[in-house]
């Protein structure tokens, strides 16, 4: 069981850090960047706080804290905490998947395969 949650929760986490040393950590798209000045109030008056055709309310709690903690990438941590989550889920559901089908050893081999 120990063995299970460990192969489920930290082979993402390693796969992820060792992508981030490797090949960096940077932001998908432009647009991004702009997001984060607007969540700040370095590009408005104010912080914006509306951005429901982005993020659904989720603006408000980003903007409350890059006011308390400015230099802190608040948002870029949470666009990392969903990229595990889904890596979470998708070796899981592989995981699960190729159990059946073959030894553990092929199936890390497959997911890293799929990571890479």
């Amino acid at each position: 069981m120990m063995l299970r949650r460990l192969y489920v929760l930290g082979l993402p986490l390693l796969l992820m850090f060792l992508s981030g040393v490797v090949l960096g950590c940077y932001f998908e798209t432009n647009d991004d960047l702009t997001i984060i000045a607007l969540l700040r109030g370095t590009t408005a008056a104010a912080p914006v706080t509306d951005l429901h055709l982005y993020f659904h309310g989720y603006a408000a709690l980003w903007s409350r804290l890059y006011a308390a903690a400015p230099y802190q990438p608040w948002y870029a941590y949470t666009l990392y905490g969903l990229l595990y989550l889904a890596a979470v889920l998708m070796v899981a559901v592989l995981r699960r998947l190729l159990q059946a089908h073959t030894e553990r050893w092929w199936g890390l081999v497959f997911i890293v395969l799929i990571w890479g």
